[in-house]
């Protein structure tokens, strides 16, 4: 268990070159009588509660991290095969998309998902306040608003090149997204490319080793998030989090479900490199009622 709670912190400490110049973390130990309040917590809400003018800044903060140079404080840990190299001339954000995928295997299947993931939000949330003068909170999608017809949702049905997220990629010209703020958005992994978006409503129809990991290739990945599917998440597991985890994490739970329905950039290894706002609802998960 102890050896746990130290490779959570060496995860968790691969984040500190986004704060800032680097420091030196410190672990104080807290006796038990002693508790702490927040004193102003962040309000984070759902995409559509958003004005305009707040999509607008919170699109204008991502694309701002995008604009920075690559930190030289950022570096791979795990070197695997299968992971692409550290692209020192791509952007700030991209190191942020490298970073998630760098320590993909043991942030993701563990323990550590749901408390390294809102870490990684923080991260994301702070380093927009302290390098792009972003003065808002991280917001998330609620997808379970559009599983019953994912397709035609309104969060991709917004073209407006300031505050709207664009719609579906054309899959004959290789999903790429060609409206929204996000069009034409440079990413750097798994190799220098522009944003893709390409919806699948059935995601697992080609899925390796179907019969050893339980899959049902006909699965529609939107009958994982449903309201349903959700509720049963949150309250189905009283008392068990290994099997709370499972129900979320799970090859065609809700968790994979989203990236796969989306398809292009999102059911990739690297699908940080779409903006964040999916792991926000994730993590709404891990919260008191969901909420």
């Amino acid at each position: 268990m102890l050896s746990s709670f130290v490779h959570f912190l060496m995860t968790t400490a691969s984040m500190i070159p986004f704060f800032g110049p680097p420091i030196v973390p410190v672990l104080q130990v807290v006796p038990q009588t002693q508790t702490f309040g927040c004193t102003d917590p962040v309000v984070r809400r759902e995409w559509r509660a958003l004005s305009k003018f707040e999509r607008s800044e919170w699109i204008r903060g991502i694309k701002c991290l995008a604009k920075l140079p690559h930190n030289p404080s950022v570096m791979a840990t795990q070197f695997l095969e299968h992971h692409p190299l550290l692209n020192t001339s791509s952007s700030y954000y991209d190191d942020i998309v490298f970073t998630h995928m760098d320590l993909g295997h043991v942030i993701h299947a563990t323990g550590r998902f749901y408390p390294w993931h809102r870490t990684f939000i923080h991260t994301v949330e702070t380093a927009m306040k302290r390098h792009c003068k972003y003065e808002g909170a991280m917001p998330y999608w609620n997808w379970t608003i559009d599983a019953a017809d994912f397709y035609n949702s309104p969060i991709f049905a917004d073209p407006d090149p300031e505050s709207g997220l664009g719609g579906w990629g054309n899959p004959d010209t290789d999903a790429l997204v060609v409206d929204g703020a996000f069009a034409g958005f440079m990413l750097s992994y798994p190799y220098p490319h522009t944003l893709t978006r390409n919806f699948t409503l059935r995601p697992f129809l080609d899925y390796p080793d179907a019969e050893t990991w339980r899959i049902d290739r006909d699965r529609m990945a939107n009958l994982s998030f449903t309201p349903e599917a959700i509720e049963k998440t949150i309250n189905g597991w009283i008392g068990d989090y290994r099997g709370f985890q499972f129900d979320v994490e799970a090859v065609q739970a809700s968790h994979f479900s989203v990236h796969a329905i989306m398809g292009g950039d999102m059911s990739a290894r690297c699908s940080k490199d779409y903006p964040p706002t999916a792991p926000c609802n994730a993590n709404r998960l891990f919260t008191p009622n969901g909420e």
